[in-house]
Parts: C-alpha cells; structure tokens; sequence
C-alpha cells in the first residue's frame, strides 16, 4: 500500500488526466465538484467523467492506491471549503469544475505537504 509522502509524480499524473478531460470538451460545475469533494465520492466521480480510460488514472484506482485517493479527495475538500466563493478572484476561474480541480490540485503540488520529489 502507497503511504505519504506521495510522490508529485502521483499528482502530475492526475493533472494529465484532468487536462484530457477538458481537452475532450468536458465541463462540469464547480458546484458539482465541490459536492462530490465534500461528500468523499470525488475520485469515483472524476472517473466517470472519462478519466478511468486514462492509463495515469487507472494504476491509482486500485487498491493498493486507496490512501493516497482519501488524502487526494480530502485535500480537494479541504481547497474547496478554504476557497468556496473566491475561486475566480484566487484563480480566475467560475466556468469548469475541471480546470477549477487542476487548480486546486497544483495548490497541493505548492503546498508540499505530504510530497515528496520522486
């Protein structure tokens, strides 16, 4: 089982598969982001959008990964209620949960905590 410090190679990873999703078109609310954030369900629900066919994205949904999901899905949560209002003044952002997420998930690469280079 994967345990912190994560690798930021496991974030890129996530980062790649956001950006083919918003590559393929796809936007979704920011509303629906942070609901599905909040309620644990984030990473189930990235995959339903297509990330699952995504090779990144599919070695961290099995189950040795699964710490390193809950600690992605509550950092994401913890972005989403830091940030809940001011997303467009922070990150210039108020149209896609997806780019919005991509954000957000570059504010944990900043942050550092729990990460490790390689």
């Amino acid at each position: 089982m994967e345990r912190p410090p994560f690798s930021v190679i496991n974030l890129a990873q996530i980062i790649f598969a956001l950006s083919s999703l918003v590559d393929e078109g796809k936007n979704v609310p920011i509303e629906d982001v942070r609901d599905h954030a909040y309620a644990g369900d984030l990473w189930h629900y990235i995959g339903d959008l297509g990330a699952k066919h995504y090779i990144g994205f599919q070695a961290y949904s099995s189950p040795p990964w699964e710490e390193f999901r809950a600690w992605y899905v509550k950092e994401i949560s913890d972005n989403c209620r830091g940030m809940e209002g001011r997303e467009r003044r922070k990150y210039g952002i108020e149209n896609n949960g997806l780019c919005l997420l991509i954000s957000y998930t570059a504010e944990i690469l900043q942050a550092g905590k729990n990460l490790k280079l390689k």
